[in-house]
């Protein structure tokens, strides 16, 4: 949970939480375990909160400016939610109000012109944007411009905008500078554009033509309106629909049309009057024709929906319901790609048939998904289903259970020991004698022998091997035999092995043994060597060799 509202107690011990942030209530039992879950939260997809703008894109699909939560919502023409357009949180999810490019604050206005490119009325930040069909930023223009309520494409590119706080309605253009079309008007709210480039506008008491400033007359012959939020006219026959709030009428709000009727008269009947039934609105807002003009949107803001009217006859995109349910809700949520559902708040999610809704099971610490149930059985216990939406509606259920103990499993197996380490080689006399005459002191007769001390750091088997000292010449770094390339280089000593070696098993640490002047049954002439020692130990690490030199003289 995130910031807790409010606490109330159960007779059972447990506890019922408001879960102010993640727009929800909580049942816990006294153990502290969730028990249920009831909310959605407005901001996630399919839902809205105070809209106050809508238009329909060049693909038929639908664009809504969600006021109160910061972001324009994207609706494809199957009615599936395809995204949104603003600055999202990535702790929450949601789009999030400020002034950063891209960014809004209380949007209340959108529009598509004929490029394809989203025009906002981004009312709390005082400008207007102008969004690519990627979302990228293209244009945005504030200056001059206070609280701007209502927009729309303006005939040769570019936006009319209710410039709210001066009174005046304005053209932007597309390098973002502007200029009055009206002014004079009283918190001008909404703007639209006939087939013929007739601009209309609205303000707290009128609706007229923005050039001419003819006003339009209403139902009952009355040119006074009563704070008209919305307006729209329909593309293949000029008609003209108003979204009046009329907070001084007792019959409240309502949206009316008015049908051409010939002589520039128009013949009046309301479509939607006040109150939270399917043709009800409160505090109605922005319109929007298809461009065929057989659909209507009419932004509910008090109801928090989007309603859309149809004529007869024309198609109306039905799609059909996913409904999720969890048999045991404190082990497990499902969420799901198509966005939509976050079970266990969000259960219930509208996608256009043909979709593809990818369902993933997130069991709680502790716990297991046991099964998928309806539409998703075939998955079985797989943590996702992929489901293809029909004609019809859809229902999946998630069956969760807490996780069985983990199998024993035999302890590791120790590690192996490091592997050995050659810490030193020495000889206790560095000169051998190949010759030993009778009248040579003692001391000089054991000279014809060494005694070798090789130290490591575990047993291991060595491979003693001598190498002599031969005449070299310097060819680069190395010591080379003499030849034409390295005639000129330095002289040097090269060691070359002798093929014989000795193998010796080493069962503690320090090895001796001794050095003749007769090593592998080969007499050693006079001359430069090293003793080399290589050691292995019993799990095939190798080390060395390590050299140490010596003379034999005669």
């Amino acid at each position: 949970m995130r910031s807790v509202g409010a606490l109330a107690g159960t007779p059972g011990g447990g506890v019922v939480a408001a879960d102010t942030a993640n727009n929800r209530v909580q049942a816990f039992d006294a153990g502290g375990t969730i028990t249920a879950a009831w909310g959605i939260a407005g901001r996630g997809p399919g839902y809205v909160t105070r809209p106050r703008g809508v238009a329909f894109g060049p693909d038929g699909g639908v664009a809504v400016a969600d006021s109160f939560d910061q972001r324009i919502a994207l609706y494809a023409p199957d009615g599936t939610f395809a995204g949104q357009r603003g600055q999202v949180s990535a702790t929450t999810g949601f789009a999030t109000q400020g002034s950063a490019a891209g960014q809004f604050s209380l949007p209340a206005g959108v529009a598509y012109d004929a490029a394809g490119d989203l025009w906002v009325a981004d009312t709390g930040n005082d400008r207007v944007v102008e969004l690519g069909p990627d979302g990228a930023v293209l244009l945005t223009a504030g200056a001059g411009i206070g609280t701007p309520a209502a927009i729309a494409a303006a005939p040769g590119g570019g936006a009319l905008v209710t410039d709210t706080d001066g009174g005046r309605l304005l053209r932007v253009v597309p390098d973002g500078t502007t200029s009055v079309v009206r002014a004079g008007l009283s918190h001008p709210a909404a703007v639209a554009v006939a087939a013929d480039g007739t601009t209309y506008v609205a303000d707290d008491t009128s609706v007229s033509d923005a050039a001419t400033g003819t006003a339009i007359t209403g139902p009952g012959g009355s040119a006074t309106w009563d704070h008209p939020a919305g307006l729209a006219v329909s593309p293949a026959d000029g008609t003209l629909v108003v979204a009046e709030r009329r907070p001084g009428t007792a019959a409240g709000a309502r949206v009316v049309r008015g049908t051409p009727a010939g002589g520039g008269a128009r013949a009046w009947d309301t479509l939607l009057t006040e109150g939270t039934g399917d043709a009800q609105v409160i505090e109605p807002a922005g319109l929007a024709f298809s461009a065929d003009g057989g659909a209507l949107l009419v932004a509910d803001t008090g109801n928090d929906r989007v309603l859309r009217l149809d004529a007869p006859g024309h198609p109306v995109p039905a799609p059909p319901t996913l409904q999720v349910g969890i048999d045991r809700p404190a082990l497990g949520t499902v969420v799901s790609d198509l966005p939509g559902i976050a079970c266990v708040t969000d259960c219930r999610q509208r996608y256009g048939a043909g979709r593809v809704v990818t369902l993933t099971a997130r069991p709680a610490a502790g716990a297991v998904l046991a099964s998928w149930s309806g539409a998703c059985a075939p998955a079985g216990a797989a943590p996702t289903c992929a489901l293809t939406m029909g004609a019809g509606d859809a229902a999946v259920g998630a069956a969760f259970a807490p996780a069985p103990p983990p199998p024993a499993t035999a302890p590791p197996a120790p590690a192996p020991p490091p592997p050995v380490v050659l810490r030193s080689v020495r000889l206790s006399t560095h000169r051998l004698h190949g010759t030993r005459p009778a009248a040579r002191r003692r001391a000089d007769r054991r000279a014809t022998r060494a005694t070798a001390t090789v130290t490591l750091t575990r047993p291991a088997t060595l491979t003693v091997a001598v190498q002599v000292g031969r005449p070299g010449r310097r060819q680069g770094s190395s010591c080379r035999a003499p030849s034409r390339a390295n005639r000129r280089g330095a002289s040097c000593t090269r060691f070359v092995a002798l093929p014989a070696t000795r193998t010796l098993r080493a069962t503690t640490t320090t090895v001796r043994f001794t050095l003749t002047t007769v090593f592998a049954g080969r007499r050693l002439h006079p001359g430069s060597h090293r003793l080399a020692v290589t050691a292995r130990d019993a799990q095939g690490n190798r080390v060395g060799p390590r050299t140490v030199a010596f003379r034999v003289t005669r």
